[in-house]
Parts: structure tokens; C-alpha cells; sequence
């Protein structure tokens, strides 16, 4: 039986077929020349994006990424003194979880780690923390003390997690002085859990932080990943390129789904409110407050 061409169509999309139909034939020929064209150079690049990133994720070993984020940090001038991202100050959800108990109030000396160029130091310290931070990108932290200036109740010193994790149990580091102090509070600053990896070491910095400051809550930010995976040809081009792109020797790895590259930020992973949930209970904290809008964000009490 021959049906009628708007039966082929759902309710309510019969309107949009429609009205598709009468802009192509209201729109010139040429308009829609250059419409095409510019989708065209739109699904290319996103493309090359994606053969980009997938090749550095496939070709740097994990070792030796931390090393080139670092480099794309040192090259950073919005998170230094005068950038666009320093001059912000203290996100809304930074001065929200910082005035949600159990965070403490001013003058708590707080560890602060994965500072950048100080732009969460210096609006803390103006708050009247004590604040002792750390930042591995060498440019950031000669930025950021010159940002602080010589005014007592914060320092700023390069280190990077791994260095913290290697102090508190026993080893001497760049940040040996730093796990030797108390902390009423500790703050992972801006992203920084995210570049945290594989799963083992994010576990075992909060596990080191839980004995450094077993009484003090965290508060961590992270990329998070609450977006529906990527569909249709970027999707399929990424999975092919994951497949395809990985290193020749017996000690290949597959790309986990979290892991990520951009120019911008370097080697990343984004993590879920789940995992972050797993990785507090598994190192003795509960979140009180695990947020993904506008950024991901939490804040971790001793359990």
C-alpha cells in the first residue's frame, strides 16, 4: 500500500521537515554554496582535532606526559599576574565551598596544591588563610611570588603531587618542609585531580593527604565527564584512530575513554562524579558536597 509522505514522519517533526523544505527554497543557491562549504571546513577541522589529540595520547608515554603539560603551562600568561584567568580571583563555587563546614575559617592554614600563578593564593591569603601552596610549571610559581610579594601568611614553592605523595611517606623532595606541617585544610586547586594519573596515583594522593591531615577536609576540582559520549563520524573516527594508533612494542595500552589532549591544557583525564565517589570512600572521606555545573567540584570531610 503506498503511504503519503508526511506518514513517514513522527509527530512533531512533520513542522521541521517542513519548514527544512521551505528554507531551501528561500535561501539562494549560492547562501547555500557557502553554507556547505563552511560545514565542510568545520567537520575538517574537527577532525584534525581529533588525529591530533589521539596521536599524542597514543605516541607520549604516560611518563612522560606530565613533562609536556608542564611546558604548556610554563607558556600560560592568563593564569599569571595581569592574565585574564588570574584577574578573576576566586570562582563562585571556590567561595562557596570555602564558607560550607567542615572547611574552616580564616586563620586555618591551608596546603594548596597545583597553584598555578597564585590566583587562588592571594585572594586566600587576603581572606586571612595561611596559605602554603605549590605548582610544578617553573614560570607559574616565579609569577606567582612575585604576585604574593614578601607579606607573611603565604608561600609559594614548585613541587608537583607525586613530590608530596614521596614526602609524606618518608622521602626526600622538593615539598619534604611542606609534609612536615599541619594543615587544617587542603584545597586541590582549579582541575588539578584531572591531571592525576592512572587511577592508582589519584588514590594514593589522597590516601597521602588523609595521613598528612587526617582531620582536615578537602575541597578538589576535576574535568568532568557527565556529557554524552561523542556520536556519528568523530565518534567513529576516534575509535578507529584508538585502535589504529598505539605503540608497536609488547607494552602497548589501550587509550581509556577518560583520557584526554587538548593544546591548551595538555594531558588530562576526565573524571565522573562516580569515580570521584569511589576515590573518597576508598582513601577514608565522604563527599558533602560533588557538583559537575559549572566545573567539577567537591568537597571531602573525613569519614
Amino acid at each position: 500500500m503506498c503511504r503519503s509522505f508526511n506518514s513517514f514522519w513522527p509527530a512533531g517533526t512533520r513542522e521541521l521537515a517542513s519548514l527544512h523544505y521551505a528554507m531551501a527554497g528561500s535561501i539562494p543557491w549560492w547562501a547555500r554554496v557557502v553554507m556547505s562549504a563552511d560545514h565542510g571546513v568545520r567537520m575538517f577541522s574537527q577532525a584534525v582535532s581529533v588525529v591530533r589529540d589521539e596521536t599524542m595520547l597514543a605516541f607520549i608515554p604516560p611518563e612522560r606526559r606530565q613533562t609536556v603539560t608542564t611546558a604548556i603551562y610554563d607558556r600560560q600568561r592568563s593564569y599569571v599576574p595581569g592574565g585574564a584567568l588570574f584577574s578573576l580571583g576566586l570562582y563562585d563555587w571556590e567561595r562557596r565551598l570555602i564558607t560550607t563546614p567542615p572547611f574552616p575559617r580564616p586563620p586555618a592554614r591551608i596546603l594548596l596544591g597545583g597553584a598555578g600563578g597564585g590566583r587562588e593564593v592571594v585572594p586566600l591569603r587576603n581572606l586571612g588563610y595561611e596559605v602554603c601552596a605549590f605548582e610544578p610549571s617553573r614560570e607559574l610559581v616565579a609569577a606567582g611570588r612575585a604576585a604574593i610579594g614578601a607579606d607573611s601568611g603565604a608561600t609559594l614553592i614548585e613541587g608537583d603531587y607525586e613530590d608530596l605523595v614521596r614526602a609524606v611517606h618518608g622521602a626526600s623532595t622538593r615539598l619534604s618542609e611542606l609534609a612536615k606541617m599541619h594543615y587544617d585544610a587542603v584545597i586541590l586547586g582549579w582541575g588539578s585531580l584531572s591531571y592525576v594519573f592512572p587511577q592508582d596515583a589519584r588514590s594514593d594522593l589522597l590516601g597521602a593527604i588523609k595521613i598528612l591531615a587526617p582531620s582536615a577536609p578537602v575541597i578538589l576540582s576535576f574535568i568532568p565527564r557527565n556529557v554524552p559520549e561523542e556520536r556519528g563520524r568523530t565518534a567513529a573516527l576516534r575509535r578507529v584512530l584508538r585502535r589504529v594508533l598505539r605503540r608497536r612494542d609488547r607494552e602497548s595500552r589501550s587509550v581509556e575513554s577518560g583520557e584526554m589532549f587538548a593544546p591548551w591544557i595538555g594531558f588530562a583525564y576526565a573524571l565522573s562524579a562516580e569515580e570521584i565517589q569511589r576515590i573518597a570512600a576508598q582513601t577514608g572521606y565522604r563527599p558533602t558536597l560533588l557538583e559537575t555545573i559549572p566545573y567539577g567540584h567537591a568537597l571531602l570531610a573525613p569519614a
